[in-house]
């Protein structure tokens, strides 16, 4: 089968669930960092930033499209904010990856703005190269056929300019390695819903799932933390902080009540997922 780099977008109207459009770019410079959005007026001032790598945004699209690639394959890429993963790779082009390691999990990936997938694969690869700059064994979701997608997870090892008047962006490298919470984890991921904290996401030969931790137990504690008063008597972003404190540490008690309603503790310590 010879690859044909084209029309990567061709399912984009059923996948993406909002757009920043055109009419709002097209008289400003968008510049986009892991702390901040800035909007810049006065366009000719970037020129003035030789820190940055310049390129040239993808032929007449309507959307802000870059280049970019895992050496292989080379890709027209949406650049898109509302998701939180580094990338999305569309499953079809997998085989054109080098050096490609891949693992998988079941149930809602939380880096994932819109994710509704049942089953979660992510691969890890040699290089990610964007303007002659690359990152080092990065790790990227795996989506539906041939789609590319930036997520905000990108804006933390480079910062990105984007100039959709004149059809130009700018790209500045803060990390040489990837380095992310998705490959150190204990195997799962947690969602809270009607003041429980549940198990939302186990992923395949963890920790979590070899000791039988399943989709749906309910997270009674953290540690000492008592999540249920967490939930009930914090604010919603401070349950969500106190939480992802705890679950920052490299290891941790769990206390769960599984379906059946048998509560049990189990002691979780954080690995690697391509170890």
């Amino acid at each position: 089968m010879k690859y044909d780099e084209t029309d990567f977008f061709s399912d984009l109207k059923y996948n993406v669930k909002g757009i920043l459009g055109n009419n709002l770019m097209k008289e400003y410079a968008w510049y986009f960092s892991k702390e901040n959005i800035h909007i810049i007026k006065k366009v000719k001032l970037i020129e003035d930033i030789f820190t940055y790598k310049k390129g040239k945004l993808q032929g007449k699209s309507n959307y802000p499209t870059l280049i970019s690639t895992f050496r292989k394959p080379r890709a027209t890429t949406l650049f898109d904010t509302g998701d939180n993963a580094f990338f999305e790779i569309g499953e079809e082009v997998l085989q054109y990856l080098p050096a490609k390691e891949l693992r998988s999990g079941k149930g809602v990936s939380g880096k994932r703005a819109f994710s509704e997938d049942t089953m979660v694969k992510v691969v890890k690869t040699n290089k990610f190269e964007i303007l002659g700059l690359t990152l080092d064994n990065p790790i990227a979701y795996v989506g539906q056929g041939r789609r590319f997608f930036l997520g905000a997870e990108f804006l933390e090892f480079f910062d990105i300019i984007i100039d959709f008047p004149r059809r130009k962006y700018y790209v500045r490298q803060n990390a040489q390695y990837y380095e992310s919470d998705l490959s150190n984890t204990f195997g799962f991921n947690t969602k809270i819903e009607n003041e429980n904290l549940f198990v939302n996401m186990i992923w395949h030969n963890s920790e979590a799932d070899k000791k039988g931790i399943e989709i749906g137990d309910k997270i009674l504690k953290i540690n000492k933390l008592n999540v249920l008063d967490v939930i009930k008597f914090k604010k919603a972003y401070e349950a969500i902080q106190i939480i992802s404190t705890e679950l920052k540490k490299q290891n941790i008690s769990l206390k769960l009540m599984h379906d059946n309603g048998i509560e049990k503790t189990y002691n979780l310590s954080k690995k690697f997922l391509f170890e």
